[in-house]
């Protein structure tokens, strides 16, 4: 049906081909789409930075901690170990521009002590989930290592 195509016809259709054309001026190297970390780095995907593995901590700390991306939505899950049945999840956090994160979280009650704790930090939970109590640790898209603290 066609014979021949103009190189007009040929490069006018070059972008409904999912083509562009080169860059102009020095060469750049190949094109990658833009990282899905807006500039921000985290390893492992959601990382708890405060409290540390195995450190003291209040009744209400706040804990924090870094993300890849700053549209992430952040929960952290604490696990009293002594009830192997209960996984509190405490309300979302609120993820800062640069990637950081940080919000206040509950360990037992006021008169709970030395006690400990597994804390995890989950993001993009899915399906989604809700502040409370819970019989597992929930899914999510990305999570941190699970620490454990004790609770002074």
């Amino acid at each position: 049906m066609f014979k021949r195509l103009s190189v007009f016809t040929f490069l006018s259709l070059l972008p409904f081909l999912g083509c562009t054309s080169a860059p102009e001026g020095p060469r750049q190297g190949p094109r990658t789409a833009a990282p899905v970390s807006n500039g921000c780095e985290s390893k492992p995907p959601v990382e708890i930075t405060k409290p540390l593995e195995g450190q003291e901590v209040p009744y209400t700390p706040t804990v924090e901690g870094r993300v890849p991306a700053s549209d992430v939505k952040v929960w952290v899950v604490v696990h009293p170990l002594a009830e192997p049945t209960q996984f509190w999840v405490q309300e979302p956090v609120a993820v800062r521009s640069d990637c950081t994160w940080a919000g206040t979280v509950y360990f037992g009650e006021p008169n709970t002590h030395n006690q400990q704790f597994e804390v995890m930090a989950v993001g993009n939970p899915d399906p989604p989930i809700d502040k409370g109590q819970r019989a597992s640790w929930p899914n999510s898209q990305l999570a941190s290592k699970i620490i454990t603290v004790t609770r002074r």
